[in-house]
């Protein structure tokens, strides 16, 4: 086998194969991969269509017009592609908003003549999916060892939430917002990280795209814990996103404000990506469900109370 160069245009995706002990493997890297730290110094052979400083409800606005018009939500950079000269180049074919889909990374690949790349296309709708994402990483760059112990570790951490969580009194009733304008009720995975954690996700749908839900829907609802963890924001931005929902007629209503049960989380970081950290995002989101009896020392960089 040669030895593998890789492009990642997935941040989960990177974090897998720096998790495999391959990170001296990568030489490309999408504009959003950030963790570890030390791959932001690779190039970045991609960059965003949209202007995502903007508020949420511009964002939505913007990505609703580029998908009207047929239009990318990414832009490749073949050039920088080309001199990278990768074996590899990890991609996913999910969600066209979240990351380069596989029909784009395909469309560049030819453009470039460079058919003797193998693309690993990764498709993580719920936890399962997520742990076969390192398997089949791990398989691509024949290392499925390392791959099913890293799935191993994912797992007892897992269970170990679980274990202590199964056996709590109480089960709050929860809302976790993927978007807040439109409003969105978190799909995929969430769900059942808010079940492993001691919770019961009343508007989420495992492995299914982010449903948009109404005011009158949420105040139905009326969860005990809502949880705000818009994708791809920071906890500040989605500090910003808790203050314009604030304005809102129904918001004072619910019983998650009235009872001091509103939080942040860093999104960006954890919950809306499926990688490695899918397990900090379960302690994160035990924490906030059950305070009493789960501290795994997360900072307050990772969650806060609103």
């Amino acid at each position: 086998m040669r030895k593998p160069r890789i492009i990642s245009l997935l941040p989960a995706a990177t974090e897998i194969v720096c998790a495999l002990g391959m990170e001296k493997r990568l030489v490309g890297r999408s504009h959003e991969c950030d963790y570890p730290p030390t791959v932001a110094n690779l190039p970045a052979c991609c960059s965003a269509g949209i202007d995502d400083s903007r508020s949420a409800a511009d964002i939505h606005q913007q990505v609703v017009d580029h998908l009207q018009q047929a239009l990318s939500l990414f832009h490749v950079d073949l050039e920088t592609i080309k001199k990278l000269r990768p074996t590899h180049l990890v991609t996913q074919d999910q969600c066209a908003v979240c990351a380069v889909p596989l029909e784009t990374v395909q469309d560049a690949l030819c453009d470039l003549n460079q058919r003797n790349v193998q693309v690993v296309s990764v498709h993580p709708f719920d936890l399962e999916g997520v742990l076969q994402s390192v398997h089949d990483i791990g398989a691509a760059l024949e290392m499925p060892f390392r791959a099913e112990d890293l799935v191993t570790r994912m797992r007892a951490r897992m269970n170990a939430v679980y274990a202590r969580s199964h056996e709590l009194k109480t089960i709050p009733k929860v809302v976790c917002l993927e978007w807040t304008e439109p409003m969105m009720s978190a799909g995929h995975w969430t769900p059942e990280l808010v079940a492993l954690a001691g919770g019961y996700d009343q508007l989420g749908r495992v492995g299914k795209n982010a449903p948009a839900i109404t005011a009158e829907e949420l105040s139905e609802a009326d969860p005990d814990v809502l949880v705000l963890m818009p994708c791809g924001f920071s906890i500040a931005r989605a500090r910003e996103e808790a203050e314009r929902l604030a304005e809102k007629p129904f918001w004072r209503e619910l019983k998650a404000v009235r009872q001091g049960r509103v939080y942040v989380v860093d999104g960006g970081t954890y919950f809306n990506r499926p990688g490695p950290r899918l397990t900090d995002s379960l302690e994160i989101m035990a924490e906030i469900l059950h305070p009493e009896d789960f501290n795994f020392g997360f900072s307050k960089k990772a969650w806060q109370k609103v």
